[in-house]
């Protein structure tokens, strides 16, 4: 099957930046930074700096991210629930 790029399928979507969207899930089940942290096994520092644009979690780290708030990597990186 060959896919068929169109403007609809290439739809201009603005994604929710990563930090954004962790501070976003992390204020909404009110949990705070450290605690986050702890779960993922990071330093409190580095989740922070995730929330704040200033480092990208490595792919296990997103694994584990989606896995604590139940969502798709998907959503988790902005791109809807599709």
């Amino acid at each position: 099957m060959q896919y068929i790029f169109s403007k609809e399928n290439m739809r201009d979507i603005e994604p929710i930046p990563l930090g954004k969207q962790l501070r976003l899930l992390r204020q909404y089940n009110r949990l705070r930074q450290h605690e986050v942290a702890e779960a993922l096994k990071v330093d409190r520092s580095t989740y922070a700096y995730y929330e704040l644009g200033k480092t990208r979690p490595d792919y296990e780290t997103l694994l584990r991210i989606s896995n604590l708030y139940d969502v798709s990597l998907r959503f988790l990186l902005g791109q809807g629930n599709k």
